[in-house]
């Protein structure tokens, strides 16, 4: 019909498609794994997982944390990275001029500009919707070139990169916008609005090491360490709460181990200012 896209939003194929009732994204049957009738005012997953996003009882920690306006500009800073070399031909809208079937495939029209468009005018409630908006550059590229074309491959690398933004932004929002900005050289010491557990971890090869962690998952903490501020898995058996003796001392510390810990120092001096007090933790607090 006149209100939905042509193709499969999964696989991207024609077909017998059910159609969302607030979007114009069609699927088939099968690739949704739905065997039962679907509801006459369906809507389909993208749509729901927006709505959850959005719903004042269901949304993230990270977007209950931030306002419109904060969200779209760490929005601006992650579209900037989804700017890469390769993806100057999805900066402006197709020129159908040039190519004048490409309406008669493509529904919905997408570019990185509609995308800074919509930032501008605060459109976005939360990363799933951007995440959502920046899927159709790819599902069209690979409608209208095919899945094997070099522009669906940089398409493809663009909502990648879009997804994994989302994700850091989802992760600390705070954290997101220090890292980008870096306004001084001591962003880092800044603390966030819910200060993250400070840890001593360790990976292999290297000494225990001071660093922040940001979230555990599967036995595996994501730390992200004072000094040169790389981010690593590390295995939670390899990671202690802080205190202020390191798990293992070092014999000889390094210069690197000493700016580290110079900056984990002003980095405490920082919660201490803002939040009144900090705690440091037995030696050896498993985390």
């Amino acid at each position: 019909d006149n209100k939905n896209d042509y193709f499969c939003w999964i696989c991207h194929k024609e077909g017998l498609l059910v159609g969302c009732e607030l979007c114009p994204r069609v699927y088939h049957t099968k690739c949704l794994n739905i065997n039962s009738e679907l509801p006459n005012e369906w809507v389909c997953p993208e749509c729901e997982q927006i709505m959850k996003s959005e719903c004042i009882e269901t949304r993230s920690k990270a977007m209950s944390m931030i306002s419109i306006d904060t969200l779209c500009n760490l929005l601006k800073h992650a579209l900037r990275r989804m700017q890469i070399p390769e993806s100057e031909a999805f900066e402006k809208p197709v020129d159908t001029v040039l190519l004048p079937t490409y309406s008669d495939f493509v529904y919905n029209p997408m570019d990185l500009g509609q995308l800074s468009r919509s930032i501008r005018k605060k459109q976005y409630g939360c990363t799933e919707a951007f995440l959502a908006d920046a899927k159709w550059i790819y599902h069209n590229c690979y409608v209208f070139n095919g899945s094997d074309h070099h522009l669906t491959k940089t398409a493809k690398t663009i909502v990648k990169i879009c997804k994994h933004e989302m994700n850091e932004i989802e992760v600390c929002p705070d954290c997101y916008l220090n890292s980008c900005e870096q306004s001084d050289e001591d962003w880092f010491c800044e603390p966030c609005r819910t200060p993250h557990t400070l840890t001593w971890a360790k990976l292999k090869g290297y000494p225990f090491w001071p660093a922040k962690a940001l979230r555990e998952m599967d036995g595996l903490v994501d730390v992200r360490f004072f000094g040169a501020h790389d981010r690593s898995w590390v295995p939670a058996s390899n990671v202690f709460l802080l205190s202020k003796e390191c798990p293992i001392p070092q014999k000889k510390r390094s210069s690197y181990f000493n700016d580290a810990f110079e900056e984990l120092n002003r980095h405490v001096q920082n919660i201490e200012e803002r939040f009144g007090t900090f705690e440091y933790h037995p030696f050896r607090t498993p985390y």
